[in-house]
C-alpha cells in the first residue's frame, strides 16, 4: 500500500511512522512537510492512502497556515490535475478545528482523527482504520458512488496502438502509480471538459486485458471503457483499415476435446458477452466520411475507402495465421467480421465489475486476415484508423448520452 504523510511536526512523523511500521513491508511511505510538495506528490502519483494535517504552511519555512489541509483537499478532489487517493485521514491536535474539519472529510470518502500527544488513543483509531484498509473484506475499492473519469482506453501494445492515439492528443501527461508496470497517461483530444485516460500493459492476450481492464476500473472509475488497436479480419468481407467494432465477443478456444474414431476432436462450448443494446443502435448510424480523410495525408498504405463493421469479434490466446482456424470460429459465428486476442477479456471484466460497471467497446481495425500471407505492413496503419473512430466517438459525443 502507497501512503503519503503531509505533516510539519517532525515528532508525529515519527509517531505516524512507526504504526506504519507495524505492518511488516505492506507499507511504502513517503513524507512532505508542505503543501508545495504535497502538490507535487499527489500530480505525479496514485496513493492509496493520505495521511494530512489540518494546520500546513505553503512552503518550508513558513507558518502553518490554519485549515490549509483540508484547502489541499478541496483542491484534490476538485481538480482534475490530482491524482485522488483511494482514501484520506486527517489528524488535527485542536478540538475547533476538529469540529470545524469533520463534515468536509466526511464528505470527500475520509475521516479525521483528534491528535493527542498525551494520549494513545489517537493511534489505536490510526492503526484500526490501515487494518480496515489493508484488509481483504475492506470495501473502499469496491463501492464508490461517483464516476471519476469520462472515458478510459486501454490498448494490448504500447507500439503501435497506443502511440497512434498519443499521436493524435492535444494534450498527455504520464501518470505515475507505484508498483504499477502499466503505463498511464491523461489526455485531451481538444476539449478539457472531457476526463479522458489512455493505458497500456504493453502485453498481448485475455488475461493481460483482463487485468488491466480491472486495474482501469478500480483505479480510475471510468464511465466508458473503450478498447483500439488492431486485429485480423476476414478475408472478403473487410479491407485493410476498416474498422471492426465488437458488438458481441467471446472466447473461442473455450470448449472440450473428445476422441472419435481415435481422433481428438475440439468441440466449442462459450458465452459470448454482448455490448449494451442502446450502445449498439447507436453504433449503427452512419459514420462520417471526413474522419477518415486525412490518412492519406499521412502516407499510409490504404487502398480503399475506410469502413466501419458492427459485428462479432472472436478472441483466443494465440496469433492466427491458417485459415483452417478462421474457417472453424466461422462455423460457430457465421456472422464473424474479425479475431484478435484481447477483446473478450476486457468485456469480461468491466461486465463482472464488483460497482460502479462502466460501458464497454471494443473498435479495432484490419491488419491482416489471419492467414499464411500474415505480415506486419499494415499495422500502423490500422491502428491509426481505428484510434480516428474512437476519438470521433468521444469528440463528436456520439455515445456521452448513452448513460444519462
Amino acid at each position: 500500500m502507497k501512503v503519503l504523510i503531509v505533516e510539519d511536526d517532525s515528532s508525529k512523523v515519527t509517531e505516524i511512522s512507526k504504526i506504519l511500521r507495524e505492518f511488516e513491508g505492506r507499507i511504502d511511505e513517503d513524507v512532505v512537510l508542505d503543501i508545495k510538495n504535497a502538490t507535487e506528490k499527489l500530480q505525479k502519483n496514485k496513493y492509496d492512502l493520505l495521511i494530512l494535517d489540518i494546520n500546513l504552511p505553503n512552503r518550508l519555512g513558513e507558518s502553518p497556515i490554519e485549515g490549509n489541509g483540508a484547502s489541499l483537499l478541496d483542491r484534490i478532489k476538485n481538480n482534475e490535475k490530482f491524482l485522488e487517493p483511494s482514501y484520506v485521514v486527517g489528524l488535527t491536535a485542536y478540538e475547533d478545528e476538529w469540529r470545524n474539519s469533520d463534515d468536509i472529510f466526511k464528505s470527500n470518502f475520509t475521516e479525521l482523527i483528534r491528535y493527542d500527544i498525551s494520549s494513545e488513543q489517537w493511534k489505536d483509531n490510526l492503526r484500526r482504520k490501515i487494518e480496515r484498509f489493508l484488509s481483504k473484506e475492506n470495501t473502499i475499492f469496491f463501492h464508490r458512488e461517483e464516476y471519476n473519469y469520462d472515458y478510459a482506453i486501454i490498448t494490448a501494445l504500447r507500439y503501435p496502438e497506443l502511440e497512434a492515439f498519443l499521436q493524435i492528443c492535444t494534450e498527455r501527461e504520464e501518470i505515475n502509480i507505484p508498483g504499477d508496470p502499466a503505463s498511464y497517461f491523461k489526455v485531451s483530444f481538444g476539449d478539457k471538459n472531457q476526463k479522458i485516460l489512455l493505458a497500456t500493459n504493453d502485453t498481448m492476450g485475455m488475461i493481460a486485458s483482463s487485468h488491466l481492464s480491472e486495474k482501469v476500473i478500480q483505479s480510475f472509475r471510468p464511465r466508458f471503457l473503450l478498447m483500439g488497436g488492431i486485429a485480423a479480419g476476414i478475408e472478403g468481407r473487410s479491407n485493410f483499415g476498416d474498422v471492426l467494432v465488437a458488438n458481441t465477443s467471446w472466447n473461442y478456444e473455450s470448449g472440450k476435446y473428445i476422441e472419435s474414431n481415435g481422433k481428438s476432436l475440439f468441440e466449442p462450448s462459450f458465452k459470448q458477452i454482448n455490448i449494451n443494446v442502446n450502445l449498439e443502435k447507436i453504433l449503427k448510424k452512419e459514420v462520417p466520411d471526413e474522419i477518415f480523410s486525412s490518412f492519406q495525408r499521412w502516407g499510409d498504405k490504404g487502398h480503399s475507402k475506410v469502413s466501419v463493421k458492427l459485428g462479432p469479434i472472436a478472441s483466443g490466446s494465440s496469433v492466427v495465421s491458417d485459415t483452417k482456424i478462421t474457417e472453424r470460429i466461422k462455423s460457430s459465428e457465421r456472422k464473424l467480421i474479425g479475431v484478435e486476442m484481447e477483446i473478450f477479456g476486457m468485456y469480461y471484466s468491466a461486465t463482472n465489475s464488483s460497482d460502479l460497471k462502466p460501458t464497454f467497446l471494443a473498435a479495432k481495425s484490419v491488419c491482416d486476415y489471419a492467414n499464411n500471407k500474415k505480415s506486419d505492413d499494415f499495422q500502423e496503419y490500422a491502428a491509426k484508423t481505428s484510434a480516428a473512430y474512437i476519438k470521433y466517438l468521444i469528440c463528436d459525443n456520439v455515445i456521452s448520452d448513452l448513460n444519462n
